[in-house]
């Protein structure tokens, strides 16, 4: 096994079989155009490399903020942990098109708010790095309680 598995990140800037950053982005960009009643796409700014720091809402009070539990998710901190966002763009996918349908997920999106955070950190995606395009870890590098363990905080993200 390890020898199959030897060059698997450097042969492969994308393994099988996971989206990549812009299939991520198409796939929310997607989401929330063809469910616009339950699903907006908010965005925060770029990264360090300009990419999208987006999230997508959903909820059946898509465009307020209602009183009612909020959950958030977020993957993709670590850009080379791809398995994040992939697993989220798939909840929020099978979210939308389950409502309706399905009625636990229609349970959920009508009595909750549901964050889903899909990429973190999309320049570290790219090149398959834990660190952002500024070489910081945006996981232990923010500055709080981390005892000097990280580096200096050189930002996650320009506005």
């Amino acid at each position: 096994m390890n020898e199959h598995y030897r060059n698997f990140w450097s042969d492969n800037p994308v393994p099988s079989g996971y989206y990549t950053y812009e299939q991520i982005v198409a796939i929310a960009d997607s989401l929330a155009a063809n469910f616009p009643s339950i699903c907006k796409k908010i965005m925060y700014g770029t990264s360090v490399s300009g990419r999208q720091l987006a999230a997508l809402k959903i909820s059946d009070s898509v465009n307020m903020d209602k009183n009612e539990p909020e959950v958030m998710f977020d993957g993709g901190i670590h850009g080379d942990e791809i398995g994040n966002p992939q697993n989220l763009i798939m909840l929020a996918r099978d979210l939308c098109k389950g409502y309706g349908t399905d009625t636990t997920y229609t349970n959920l999106i009508n009595t909750r708010q549901i964050w889903i955070y899909y990429m973190v950190n999309p320049d570290g995606r790219v090149n398959m790095s834990r660190f952002n395009a500024n070489g910081v870890d945006c996981n232990r590098d923010a500055g709080y309680m981390w005892d000097n363990g990280g580096k200096q905080h050189r930002g996650f993200f320009t506005t």
